[in-house]
């Protein structure tokens, strides 16, 4: 007997919701259908009619909410690896600018200055993936490259 397969759930549009969530700043919502892997987006100023969103949505026997990435992986977290890994020798440098406003303008300007921003786009890049496989698998999905 085969387990029941887990519903696939597109990458681009998981990570999408993901970044829709957080530029609404808590005036959005993304939904994933358990059952097909759809992602659905509900926000502020939109009508939903417009969005042709399924009547149930919200039921949680049947959707599953997206959260914020800051619910999902801590940013300031993310770049302490990064700096321990691409910039050992500027770590003490790093974690003093997290003690002050502008931190993470500050630190972009470094990596610039250190020609490792474009690493650093790689690696959150990877790590957001990573997390969102995880989440799904956690939630009995699968994720979709």
């Amino acid at each position: 007997m085969t387990p029941p397969s887990r519903p696939g759930v597109r990458l681009d549009a998981l990570r999408d919701a993901l970044f829709f969530i957080d530029d609404m700043d808590g005036g959005a919502e993304a939904w994933i259908d358990r059952r097909s892997g759809a992602v659905h987006i509900v926000a502020e100023g939109i009508d939903p009619d417009e969005l042709a969103l399924p009547d149930d949505l919200g039921d949680p026997e049947h959707y599953l909410a997206v959260p914020g990435s800051r619910d999902l992986f801590i940013e300031r977290e993310l770049a302490f690896r990064f700096v321990a890994q691409y910039l050992p020798a500027d770590e003490r440098l790093v974690r003093a600018m997290f003690t002050r406003k502008g931190a993470y303008r500050a630190l972009r300007a470094l990596m610039a200055e250190r020609k490792v921003l474009e690493a650093w786009y790689r690696f959150k890049e990877n790590a957001i993936e990573a997390t969102l496989a995880e989440w799904c698998g956690e939630n009995g999905l699968h994720l979709q490259g």
